[in-house]
This record gives structure tokens, C-alpha cells and sequence, in this order.
């Protein structure tokens, strides 16, 4: 099928996979940083929030890595690493998906576990979305946090699965009656 918007939605992915498997080999190097004996952090100069954390080298060489609590950044490089290799993997998930829908084989059974697999991915990073840890003052701060967007997203998928299901028996039962 060649229809514009399915192709807009493949090079999409495709660009989202690159600058997400850039983002994790920096947060990879950031989390293993201190194993390899060198200073990624005060050369980036990460802030962090509860949002994510922004690399600047605005700071460099002034601020160093000392300054900053190592478990926390531990942590935060951890979490925000598996959130984005999850993210990576619901992106393949969704190309396969898009490459299916090219083909006209939309209602197929790969389709429906594609969807599964999707809203588990989803489960997945609403858990480990939930706990955070914020900076607060010269301590730090846990909160649990439930994402509803990564919740909303599983159910969806969960959703389209048996959507998807359903016109998969209508189109197997087509194919009988001709």
C-alpha cells in the first residue's frame, strides 16, 4: 500500500530509534562512568529534575562530578535508561506493525501478539516510572508516582489486541464463505 501517512509514521520511528539509542548509550556511559574510571559527568554537566535530566557542557570544566550525589545519579541514569530502552522496543514493535499494514495484512495474529507485547511494555514502564527520587535541599526526596500515560497506553494496546483479535476471525470467516 502506498499511502503517505503510513510512510511518514515509518521514517518517524526510524528517527525516534536513532535519537533514543543515542540518549541510552549516554545514559549507559553515564551509569557505568565510574567503572571506567572517567568523568562523563563533570564533562557533561547533567541538571536533573523530575522530568529527566538535561546535558549541558555550559559548566565544563568548572563544575566536576564531586559535587553531585553518585547514588542518586545512579539511580536516575538507571531508571531513565530502562524507560528509554523500553521506549526503543515499543518502537520496533510499532515498525513491524506499520511494515504489516503496508503489506495488507493488517488483522493477523502477529498483529495481535505485536499488541500485547506493546501494553506489556507499557506495564512495564509505568513500574518503573512509579518510584522518583527529587533533590531536596542537601537530601533527597522519594516519591511514588503513578505515570497514567504509560497506564493509559497499556490499555489501549490491550484494547486494539482484541479489537484486532475480532476483525481477524471476521476476516478468517470472509475467506471461508468464498
Amino acid at each position: 500500500m502506498n499511502n503517505s501517512i503510513l510512510r511518514f509514521a515509518k521514517v518517524t520511528i526510524r528517527v525516534l530509534q536513532i535519537l533514543i539509542l543515542i540518549f541510552i548509550v549516554l545514559l549507559a556511559l553515564g551509569a557505568l562512568s565510574p567503572i571506567l574510571g572517567f568523568d562523563l559527568l563533570a564533562m557533561l554537566s547533567p541538571s536533573i529534575d523530575s522530568e529527566g535530566i538535561t546535558f549541558s557542557t555550559k559548566n565544563y570544566p568548572s563544575k566536576s562530578s564531586e559535587d553531585l550525589n553518585a547514588w542518586f545519579l545512579e539511580f536516575i541514569f538507571v531508571k531513565r535508561l530502562l524507560q528509554m530502552i523500553l521506549v526503543f522496543l515499543i518502537l520496533r514493535i510499532g515498525s513491524r506493525m506499520i511494515a504489516s499494514i503496508q503489506n495488507l495484512q493488517t488483522f493477523t495474529s502477529s498483529n495481535i501478539s505485536n499488541f500485547k507485547r506493546m501494553g506489556f511494555l507499557f506495564l512495564l514502564a509505568l513500574l518503573i516510572s512509579i518510584p522518583d527520587l527529587k533533590p531536596n535541599g542537601d537530601g533527597f526526596e522519594m516519591s511514588l508516582t503513578i505515570g497514567l500515560g504509560y497506564g493509559i497506553a497499556s490499555l489501549a494496546c490491550y484494547l486494539l489486541a482484541e479489537i484486532f483479535k475480532e476483525g481477524n476471525r471476521l476476516l478468517e470467516d470472509s475467506k471461508l464463505m468464498i
